[in-house]
């Protein structure tokens, strides 16, 4: 009995795959998210949702990056009071927002020789791999939203030249 529940729970999750899939390739929105290297089938949809519709009359669900790395819990919170400051995480943030980015900066660690340069440079400094892993999401976020508002693709030539112009340290050796 319960095996026929799976086999049909399958054939529904397939039929939604396909329809999602169907979907992407229609929006517009989908081809600068699908240039990005590390995002695959499950993170497309995700980051096209994210996002939301570019319309052209203006009207966007985010008007500068910062707000997606606030929301996805990637920029720290930063507390201080005369002589002191902590820094701790941000835990008021849409976790399955988090766990996208997160995801994607870590499989952008083996598709993108940049990424894995800035993961490579941190871990040398004994930071902790989910601090080094939400600091490269908010690089992503960055690089995700000027594609996205712009319409274009991802380069990553043009990206590493760019690192480079700006004497980035952990770059100079790409």
């Amino acid at each position: 009995m319960l095996l026929g529940q799976l086999e049909n729970l399958k054939e529904h999750i397939t039929r939604y795959e396909r329809e999602i899939q169907h979907i992407l390739d229609h929006l517009p929105e989908s081809n600068p998210v699908k240039s990005l290297p590390g995002v695959g089938e499950r993170l497309a949809p995700e980051l096209v949702a994210i996002l939301g519709p570019n319309s052209k009359d203006g009207h966007h669900r985010f008007q500068v990056a910062a707000e997606i790395a606030k929301l996805s819990g990637c920029v720290p919170v930063v507390r201080e009071s005369g002589k002191w400051r902590t820094v701790s995480l941000r835990y008021a943030c849409v976790k399955p927002f988090r766990r996208t980015f997160r995801d994607w900066a870590f499989t952008s660690i083996n598709h993108s020789r940049w990424a894995r340069a800035f993961y490579d440079y941190h871990k040398q400094r004994n930071q902790n791999h989910s601090t080094i892993l939400r600091n490269l999401g908010k690089k992503w976020i960055k690089i995700l939203f000027a594609l996205w508002s712009r319409g274009t693709t991802y380069d990553e030539t043009v990206h590493v030249h760019n690192l480079k112009a700006r004497n980035v340290p952990w770059a100079m050796a790409l």
